[in-house]
């Protein structure tokens, strides 16, 4: 999976120690990290984002997906042409702040290393964000493994990172409701309350006191963020 503020995702190579067998000793360099991209929490329930490690492609559970983008983490291994690899990634309920699971890559066991020797490997896995959860970015990390099959001891391992941006759910509550006050009337007409709270009325209506308010609610969310808010018109 793969979130909007990923963390470091360039990296310096990884090496083995050496090659015993008379291979080439492994390489791994971290392209970049695996970023989930940004969603809104539920207020209540606990919900999942997962980045699939074949296409990269996102879906959610119980959280609503933002736009903007997310990637799933991407590693270039070098070994000998034509020979098999083992790969293992650490499945942490928790690193970080952000909690991990369900870790996989898209190379079909056993992996070889083809053509010159080098070898991209895309690695996805889910996140599960709790209720309410509204820190704006969450960061975490996970480490992949890299040995030969048939030499072990040439193993060499990178730390990779993820993250997340959580927006805050919108929330609304009435500070003031919307009242029309008192009116008689002697046809068809209508009563305006405008967003000052000045009430109006059409020649058929007769306005008598009581109290006027324009509805006043307080709208909360993620700083900075932009939202719209349709007005649903009761009958």
């Amino acid at each position: 999976m793969a979130p909007i503020l990923a963390l470091a995702a360039i990296s310096t190579p990884a090496h083995a120690q050496g090659g015993g067998g008379g291979l080439t000793p492994l390489s791994i360099t971290v392209n970049s990290g695996l970023d989930f991209g940004a969603i809104a929490a539920d207020p209540s329930l606990a919900g999942t984002v997962t980045i699939d490690s074949v296409a990269g492609n996102k879906t959610v559970s119980n959280v609503t997906d933002l736009v903007g983008t997310h990637n799933r983490a991407e590693l270039a291994i070098s070994d000998d042409k034509n020979d098999g690899i083992t790969i293992s990634i650490t499945d942490p309920s928790s690193v970080g702040s952000l909690n991990l699971s369900t870790m996989e890559h898209d190379c079909s066991l056993p992996c070889s290393i083809p053509g010159k020797g080098n070898f991209t490997l895309f690695i996805g896995g889910q996140v599960t964000v709790r209720g309410g959860t509204s820190a704006p970015s969450q960061t975490g990390s996970f480490d992949v493994t890299v040995d030969y099959t048939a030499n072990l001891g040439n193993d060499v391992t990178v730390s990779v990172g993820s993250s997340i941006s959580v927006i805050q759910p919108i929330g609304v509550s009435e500070r003031t409701t919307l009242s029309f006050g008192n009116f008689s009337e002697t046809g068809n007409g209508t009563v305006t309350v405008d967003t000052s709270g000045n009430r109006t009325s059409s020649t058929k209506i007769s306005l008598q006191g009581g109290t006027v308010n324009h509805g006043f609610f307080t709208v909360s969310g993620t700083a900075g963020e932009a939202f719209r808010s349709p007005l649903l018109l009761a009958h």
